[in-house]
This record gives C-alpha cells, sequence and structure tokens, in this order.
C-alpha cells in the first residue's frame, strides 16, 4: 500500500463573509472606505470585513492588529468567524502571544454558535493534545459536528482515524467512505482513498463507496464547504 498521507494542525483565517460595501464596486480605496464606515457605525460583518481587509492588505495595508482589533469589535456582537479568527491569531501568535489555551477559549466560542472551522480546530487540538489532553474520541466528535456542515477537513481527518485505528476500531471501509465523502475537498482525500483501495477487496471498495453515497443522500440540503486556502505559513 502506498503511503497514507496526513495533515498536523490546520489553523486558517477564514475569509468568508463580506459587507455589503464591498458589493458596491469602485476602487479599493472607495471599498475599504464604505466597509469601515459601516463598520464604524457598529454593523458586525462590516467590521469582520475591515478585519480581514488588513489581515490580508486587500484594500489596505497588511495589520495584523488593526484586523485582530476589528475582530474583536465583531466578536463583541456574536460574530462567529471573528470569534474563530481570534483563535486563530492566539494559535499562530499574530500580534499576541502564541497561546494554545487561548486559541481553545475563542474556537470554544465560535463552535458553540455552529461555525464548522471552530468545531475542526477543536478536534485537531484535542488528537493532537493542545491545550488539553489528548482524546481522539472528543477529537471524532468533534470531527463529526463540522463533518455534518460540510467541513471538508473534518472529514478527511475522520478517516485518518479509522484508517490508523485512533479512538476507533480500525476500519478500511469507513476511512474510504470519509475520504470519498470529502472528495476534492482535501487536497490528500483522492490519493489516500485510492491507496487505501489497494489493500480492499472489491467487495469492501463497493460497501465504502455504497455508504459513502447513503450518507450523502440522507443529507440533501447539505452544502460541501470549499476547500481550504491557506496563507503563507498557516499549513
Amino acid at each position: 500500500m502506498k503511503q497514507i498521507l496526513t495533515l498536523m494542525a490546520l489553523v486558517l483565517i477564514t475569509i468568508n463573509a463580506w459587507a455589503n460595501c464591498t458589493d458596491k464596486g469602485g476602487n479599493s480605496q472607495q471599498i475599504f472606505a464604505a466597509c469601515l464606515q459601516a463598520a464604524q457605525q457598529g454593523d458586525a460583518t462590516a467590521q469582520l470585513s475591515v478585519g480581514n481587509m488588513y489581515f490580508k492588505g486587500e484594500h489596505t495595508i497588511q495589520d495584523y492588529q488593526e484586523a485582530l482589533r476589528w475582530y474583536r469589535q465583531a466578536g463583541e456582537q456574536g460574530n462567529a468567524n471573528a470569534l474563530y479568527n481570534i483563535g486563530v491569531f492566539h494559535d499562530k501568535g499574530l500580534a499576541v502571544e502564541k497561546d494554545f489555551n487561548q486559541a481553545a477559549k475563542w474556537y470554544q466560542q465560535a463552535a458553540d454558535l455552529g461555525f464548522p472551522d471552530a468545531l475542526y480546530n477543536l478536534g485537531v487540538m484535542h488528537e493532537y493534545g493542545q491545550a488539553v489532553a489528548q482524546d481522539y474520541t472528543k477529537a471524532r466528535e468533534y470531527y463529526l459536528q463540522a463533518a455534518e456542515k460540510g467541513e471538508p477537513s473534518a472529514q478527511f481527518s475522520l478517516g485518518l482515524l479509522y484508517d490508523k485505528g485512533l479512538g476507533v476500531e480500525k476500519d478500511y471501509v469507513t476511512a474510504y467512505m470519509w475520504w470519498a465523502i470529502t472528495g476534492d475537498g482535501h487536497k490528500n482525500a483522492e490519493f489516500n482513498r485510492d491507496s487505501l483501495a489497494e489493500d480492499m477487496t472489491p467487495m469492501q471498495i463497493s460497501e465504502a463507496k455504497r455508504l459513502a453515497k447513503a450518507w450523502q443522500a440522507a443529507r440533501p440540503n447539505l452544502q460541501q464547504l470549499p476547500p481550504q486556502v491557506f496563507p503563507p505559513g498557516f499549513e
């Protein structure tokens, strides 16, 4: 069997919420000014957008301190994406000292609001024992919650747990099933699925495919999240 590819703790800034201010067109200066005005008036989504702009250096200069300041303002209003991003800042040591305990605190707040990436990152922290005791069972629970929201890295990680027998009995059929569900949502899923198939019987492969289709059919309204794109230094 070919080597199964794994990926250690992945953390990223999620930049998928843009205020209406970005839909109005104009040049970069006008877009930033419109978003900043809305953010200053208390619009949480605009505050998240301004934070994203400072984080990426898009429409303005890159400034992690300013990004964090705006994420905090959006987070105070219960914006789950912003709460999650604050966790990433602590996880990676951006504009603050690296602190897994603080990261876990912010991830939990976002997870309590159902934010998929936060659920996934909490799974990672439990799998690798970051800020919490290593606990494969809890990791699987968080991954399952995220997977049910279409988070592909969580689905990929579930495949790894079953492939290696971490917190569960080793089960190639279930591992293949999760990697089939992940599809092109993770760069290593297809490789791992096909590598695993070399050690499986045709009947096992057929069953894994059936289970994957059944899982997807039981969730007709589930929208798979797009593959994660990591800024330099975040993977």
